[in-house]
């Protein structure tokens, strides 16, 4: 039984690879055009937004300044989320630079050695959400055609991800780190670990960019090619759903394998309400599609970070943001449209065709890694200024002893 099942799986690659082709030559039109989408999803959406957050990952880890800024954050981070200061840096490229940009400095943090494993679990489901670009310009503008309904529909994303740290932080014990005791000394560590970090690596400037690009553009390369695998897995599922009598089905397989095409194909639904969309989409936002998933894989291939955790907390979240959505979706469209919003609309049709919105998308671009510095350097110094208001707080209560 055990040959015969082992013989099986030996053989199932190469009978993939045969239905596969069958289908390709049977309808070319339709495998070429969902291979043309996935390239530009890759190259207008996924390409700008992450390329420079892969390189500021790669470069500032080269430097050692992640490294001295990490050691200056962790009295505020450890307490908190049991991780070191460093990884404030992959939380903030996964919420403002959208997934996978949080798994790649996961990544870069668990084989510089910074974290890990259990801790890199723990960030990884941490820091992977959707980009606020990816939200407000690509489904709420380009899909929807209602760009008022990003701020709900983001809102409730990150709710329901703070939910999930929480839960997360709750159930899994991790050991807290503690506050020096003398506050120069947490700036004599930090000095060292930069000065250890950039010795350890050891490269010219002209040589770290140019190792930089070249890996970058690799693992860029490699999730172009998921994204264009599972857009033509799309297509190629339909034939065999309407073998098996399932082509009611064929929707619903564009929606769990890939992010882009799934928001679009929600869209594109004449729903009766559109609460019931919005749930949808929010659910879908939360477990980012099967190609997100492959993604990250890839970029955790040489790190060891184990999945579990990060495919538990994608269902969780996808449960989370569904019934978010449905709970408080109208409550939610009342404050904004009192507080925030001026007008919010229900209008239909929905859009016809996708439409990225290219030019914001390029401005974003830009903007989300200046942005993430900004807060990066920001909570390291009240980090920083904790360290010193304890230890002036120290000098006093000693003061008031010896009065």
């Amino acid at each position: 039984m055990f040959i015969h099942r082992m013989f099986a799986l030996s053989w199932l690659p190469a009978i993939l690879a045969v239905m596969g082709t069958g289908i390709f030559l049977a309808n070319p039109e339709q495998v070429f055009q969902a291979a043309t989408e996935g390239v530009e999803i890759w190259w207008k959406v996924v390409f700008p937004a992450l390329m420079p957050y892969f390189m500021l990952t790669e470069l500032l880890l080269a430097s050692g300044l992640i490294h001295f800024c990490g050691r200056l954050a962790t009295p505020v981070t450890g307490p908190l989320l049991g991780l070191p200061g460093a990884a404030i840096w992959a939380l903030l490229s996964g919420w403002i630079g959208g997934y996978p940009a949080g798994a790649k400095a996961t990544a870069s943090l668990a084989q510089q050695g910074i974290i890990h494993k259990q801790q890199g679990e723990r960030l990884l489901a941490y820091s992977h959400t959707a980009s606020p670009a990816l939200v407000a310009t690509v489904i709420a503008a380009g899909f929807l055609h209602m760009p008022q309904l990003a701020l709900p529909l983001l809102l409730i994303h990150w709710a329901a991800q703070l939910i999930v740290i929480l839960l997360v932080a709750w159930s899994v014990r991790s050991p807290t780190a503690q506050l020096p005791k003398q506050a120069a000394s947490i700036w004599k560590q930090a000095l060292r670990d930069m000065r250890r970090a950039r010795q350890a690596d050891g490269r010219s400037f002209g040589q770290l960019l140019g190792d930089t690009v070249k890996h970058v553009i690799e693992q860029l390369f490699a999730i172009g090619g998921i994204i264009i695998f599972c857009s033509v897995a799309a297509v190629m599922l339909h034939p065999i759903l309407n073998l098996l009598h399932l082509q009611a089905w064929g929707a619903w397989a564009v929606v769990v394998l890939e992010v882009h095409l799934g928001a679009s194909q929600l869209a594109q639904w004449q729903l009766p309400e559109l609460t019931i969309m919005m749930a949808a989409i929010g659910a879908l936002l939360g477990f980012s599609g099967l190609s997100m998933l492959l993604q990250v894989r890839a970029l955790l291939s040489k790190s060891g970070i184990r999945l579990h955790l990060f495919l538990m907390t994608r269902l969780m979240h996808a449960v989370l943001a569904f019934g978010l959505t449905l709970a408080i979706w109208e409550p939610l469209l009342h404050l904004l449209h009192r507080a925030v919003v001026p007008t919010i609309t229900y209008e239909f049709p929905l859009i016809e065709q996708s439409s990225y919105g290219v030019a914001p998308l390029y401005v974003w671009a830009l903007a989300a890694p200046a942005i993430t510095i900004l807060l990066f350097v920001f909570f390291v110094a009240c980090s920083t200024l904790l360290i010193i208001m304890k230890k002036a707080g120290q000098r006093m209560t000693h003061w008031f002893r010896l009065f």
